[in-house]
């Protein structure tokens, strides 16, 4: 296995309850720096594969490696790995701040480090020092989701995994935010397991794009996405981008047949 590649599955399957088969087979690589989307029929497994990535579900056959090692649940942490759910999940009673610094106060990270944390999540996310004192209710859904992103980048995570976290929000918003993340990460480097049920998210965002079949999911096809970062969003007006989508919508349907 090449030096470079961070998360590696072989022959990964995951069944529950002994009866519901959500995966099979699944055989993956991805290199560090990469941004791969996973797409296909809802119920194909897709989040099931990335919370097995993520630690927070041992799969029933096959091997995952990250970062080169096969680590328990309990273990995986230290990959410096951050996951962002589909909702933000942030804490009601805690500040913007608050939310942000969290997974740091939990580390036992020293205040020092958390105060830097969180004025480095502030600018990352284009909010001021006293937008930090605000509280989650006072915030639209699409600053939430924000949040939500900066707390996640404050561990500084090697791996980051990414659950449909725009898929509640309107195209517009959606398209604002996914040109968010990739300045985001354009500032951070880090690599990207990005799940959604959007063609053209998943072309405007990735580097490659992994479909999935229908459950029990399986990898039906790997498309590299050739349009070099940064992305202007006038891409996605270009006919080149409206082929590949088209490419991949084709692919997603058969996978779904």
């Amino acid at each position: 296995m090449p030096a470079d590649v961070l998360v590696h599955a072989a022959s990964l399957g995951m069944t529950f309850d002994g009866r519901h088969e959500a995966l099979r087979a699944v055989d993956l690589s991805i290199r560090g720096g990469e941004f791969v989307s996973l797409i296909g029929p809802s119920g194909c497994g897709k989040s099931t594969l990335l919370r097995i990535i993520a630690g927070l579900t041992e799969p029933t056959a096959g091997t995952l490696t990250v970062a080169g090692t096969t680590p328990s649940t309990a273990r995986r942490s230290a990959h410096k790995l951050a996951f962002v759910f589909q909702d933000p999940t942030l804490l009601p009673w805690r500040t913007v701040a608050a939310n942000i610094k969290l997974p740091l106060e939990l580390a036992g990270v020293s205040r020092a480090e958390q105060g830097r944390a969180v004025r480095d999540g502030l600018r990352l996310i284009g909010l001021t020092k006293a937008d930090g004192r605000k509280f989650p209710r006072m915030l639209s859904g699409g600053m939430r989701m924000r949040v939500s992103l900066a707390r996640a980048l404050a561990t500084e995570p090697e791996l980051l995994l990414l659950d449909e976290p725009f898929g509640a929000l309107d195209e517009i918003l959606r398209q604002q935010l996914n040109e968010e993340l990739l300045r985001m990460r354009a500032e951070r480097n880090w690599t990207a397991v990005f799940v959604t049920h959007n063609v053209v998210e998943a072309a405007f965002l990735s580097s490659r794009i992994l479909v999935m079949s229908r459950s029990p999911g399986r990898i039906a096809a790997d498309v590299p996405v050739p349009f070099p970062y940064p992305r202007p969003p006038e891409l996605r007006s270009a006919a080149e981008f409206a082929r590949l989508c088209g490419d991949v919508s084709a692919r997603l349907r058969s996978a779904a047949s």
